[in-house]
């Protein structure tokens, strides 16, 4: 939660969303972990974040106060799986006009917009890249495996079942099944 520890601090809470980049802020803990912790430490975390990123844009129409409470219900409603960072990362880049650029308005829909654009591309290019990285490293583990011979494993596969007489269990079974079959048979006959 390393965002929890500059929160507070406007300087400090500045340098650590510009050297913020998409990698560093989804490594962090869910808004859902934090809300369910602490969902006061997490209102206003969100809070403080959304008013810092209003104050930072240009705009001639900003959000009103209804509207602030509204559209952090709405960022956890639809992203409970984004962490704060993340968060402040999305509006870092909304901040510097990477997503929509808002044109003289600061909106819900537009705010929204980012997070869409930032989950449907980067953050799940981001985790695709990661998806793709573990596979070839599990492939390259699983190529310098040796392993036991295929005839090694049958001539185990092999003495556990005479060891055993799983064959002989197994044949029995079968007789079994059939001798049932046939008195069912002649029962329903009767």
């Amino acid at each position: 939660m390393p965002i929890l520890k500059v929160i507070n601090n406007p300087k400090a809470l500045s340098e650590f969303q510009l050297a913020l980049t998409c990698e560093k802020a989804i490594d962090s803990v869910s808004m859902a972990l934090i809300k369910k912790a602490n969902p006061i430490v997490y209102r206003a975390s969100i809070d403080i974040l959304l008013c810092g990123m209003v104050d930072m844009v240009k705009v001639a129409n900003k959000f009103t106060e209804g509207e602030i409470p509204f559209l952090i219900d709405a960022i956890y409603s639809k992203y409970w799986y984004f962490t704060l960072d993340e968060v402040a990362y999305v509006f870092k880049k909304g901040i510097t006009g990477d997503f929509k650029k808002p044109y003289n308005k600061l909106d819900i829909e537009t705010v929204l917009d980012w997070f869409h654009e930032y989950d449907s591309k980067e953050r799940l290019y981001l985790l695709e890249k990661r998806d793709q990285n573990k596979r070839h490293e599990a492939i390259k583990l699983s190529e310098g495996y040796t392993g036991v011979s295929k005839e090694f494993m049958q001539g185990m596969i092999k003495k556990i079942s005479q060891d055993n007489n799983l064959d002989a269990d197994a044949k029995k079974e079968k007789d079994y099944q059939a001798y049932r079959l046939q008195y069912l048979n002649s029962k329903s006959k009767e």
